[in-house]
């Protein structure tokens, strides 16, 4: 190939260039993109120019890492042009919606389907706050077979729900990624279980209600934390008793990977992004939505079913984005964060 040997930037726009000229747009995928770190320590130079060529219109690039790379901006930021991760949309990978995670314990639509009663299945809903890893971490716990080979799910015990080392391990490293306000958020509400967000406030007085708020709703994304009755508690019930298991140790963890004023800018990025977003969806299942009215209204030739049936789909659809787009907002006085 005349590619070979060729400087990865070089590959990069040739393949651009021909993917174009097909009529596409190339999608690059990037995964693991904590290495570009190191990159951008030895080699700034290449860094800036990776960036030129992930701005152009032809192509759509997808950054998939954890947190840390954060850490780019801090050492972009002395840059004549702006740091290397802006422009890009922060989209965070946590909890599956309700009917994907009940699908997702049912062993929905695989052949051999797992018998799980409804009580069975709103536990570990509850246990895991929808997190895929964790509720297969569970259901595995909890799979037996009765005597024809069937699958079922029995009840999860107490025991059932104690994280083990491998988790144990997995929620210190998602621990060394936070931010040393995010750290005492996570602490101050492991210590007292359920909180108010009045009681968060008077906490953490030293700092501002408007920065608090802005961390709450990012580590509820990441599902560290979570909303139950308007109160705050821990994401899930495996965090949140590793976390007293833990809690002296990790009050005595000083060290963070990530400043707060760095993640803080991209928690604000995020959000009023994420709102444009969900206007955007709402907008389209509300046109959707009429259309569909609007053919059940007309139509005479037998297809009012499968119409119906399609416009209660939408109607489902977007009353989720609605719900979406109200807890996109930060709480306090119900106003956007930008």
């Amino acid at each position: 190939s005349d590619l070979e040997g060729q400087d990865a930037l070089v590959i990069l726009r040739r393949l651009t260039r021909a993917v174009n000229g097909a009529g596409k747009r190339l999608l690059l995928l990037i995964d693991e993109a904590e290495a570009l770190l190191a990159i951008a320590r030895a080699e700034p130079a290449w860094l800036a120019r990776l960036r030129r060529a992930l701005q152009d219109p032809n192509q759509k690039c997808v950054l998939a890492s954890t947190k840390l790379l954060a850490q780019l901006n801090d050492l972009t930021a002395d840059w004549p042009t702006s740091p290397f991760l802006f422009g890009f949309n922060m989209l965070n990978l946590w909890s599956l919606d309700p009917d994907s995670a009940t699908a997702l314990i049912e062993q929905r639509p695989a052949v051999e389907q797992v018998t799980v009663p409804g009580e069975i299945v709103e536990e570990i809903l509850i246990h895991t706050n929808r997190h895929p890893y964790l509720m297969q971490f569970l259901c595995h716990r909890l799979y037996a077979e009765q005597e024809d080979g069937t699958g079922y799910l029995r009840a999860p015990t107490d025991e059932d729900v104690n994280p083990d080392n491998l988790l144990a391990g997995l929620f210190l490293v998602d621990f060394q990624h936070l931010t040393k306000l995010e750290r005492r958020l996570l602490l101050a509400i492991g210590r007292s279980s359920i909180v108010t967000e009045a009681e968060i406030l008077t906490l953490l007085s030293d700092q501002s209600p408007d920065r608090i708020l802005t961390f709450l709703w990012g580590m509820e994304k990441l599902g560290h934390l979570r909303q139950v009755y308007g109160q705050w508690t821990i994401g899930n019930e495996y965090l949140r008793r590793w976390l007293q298991q833990e809690l002296d140790n990790l009050e005595r963890m000083n060290d963070a990977l990530l400043t707060d004023d760095t993640f803080e800018t991209l928690l604000k990025v995020g959000h009023a992004q994420e709102v444009q977003s969900f206007r955007a969806e709402i907008e389209r299942l509300e046109s959707a939505y009429d259309s569909l009215k609007a053919d059940i209204t007309h139509n005479h030739n037998g297809q009012r079913d499968a119409l119906r049936a399609d416009l209660h789909r939408i109607e489902h659809l977007l009353k989720a984005a609605r719900r979406d787009l109200e807890r996109s907002y930060l709480r306090r006085h119900q106003t956007p964060l930008v």
